[in-house]
């Protein structure tokens, strides 16, 4: 079978598309990729990123508390009450997009901070409220009540709780 001009300006248009297609895959990778050079590096997603040695988690979510729990995507969240009541409790933190069940990985850090000033969220201990809940506090309650108040916690996957780290009310 002898192989024709036809045959070869087909082929080669084909080697074409084939090799347009495999650099818009390979922009879209590097778009994606952590993007690294000798003190920084960034993550793709949520904002996380590391710059002279500085972890800053990115432009938090803001979050209404609903029935007592909240569902968070990122690491920093704004807290504020259910429908912006006086004040709200907060019980337990689960991951999105799932339900009640979703766990974090171990390890997993967490700062919620108050929304504003015109809000309380109360976050409460599980053994205050009976085993209710999957926070556990150092004391029975940490109040949120200022916009500047701030809560950290780390994810203990053994133990499908989130324990407090650090607490600061600069109201």
């Amino acid at each position: 079978m002898a192989i024709t001009k036809i045959d070869l300006a087909h082929a080669e248009g084909d080697f074409i598309s084939q090799i347009a297609d495999l650099k818009k895959r390979l922009n879209a990778l590097e778009r994606q990729a952590i993007k690294v050079d000798e003190n920084d590096f960034t993550l793709p997603v949520g904002g996380i990123s590391v710059k002279n040695g500085f972890l800053t988690l990115g432009v938090p979510d803001e979050i209404d508390i609903d029935a007592g729990r909240i569902w968070v995507s990122k690491s920093y969240v704004y807290v504020n009450t259910e429908a912006l009541a006086a004040a709200d409790n907060l019980d337990f933190i689960y991951m999105v997009p799932d339900d009640d069940t979703k766990s974090p990985p171990d390890g997993t850090l967490l700062v919620l901070q108050a929304a504003d000033t015109t809000n309380t969220v109360t976050l409460r201990d599980q053994t205050g409220i009976g085993g209710v809940g999957n926070l556990q506090l150092t004391v029975a309650t940490r109040v949120l009540d200022s916009d500047a108040d701030t809560i950290m916690l780390i994810f203990n996957a053994v133990l499908n709780e989130w324990n407090q780290l650090s607490y600061a009310s600069n109201a």
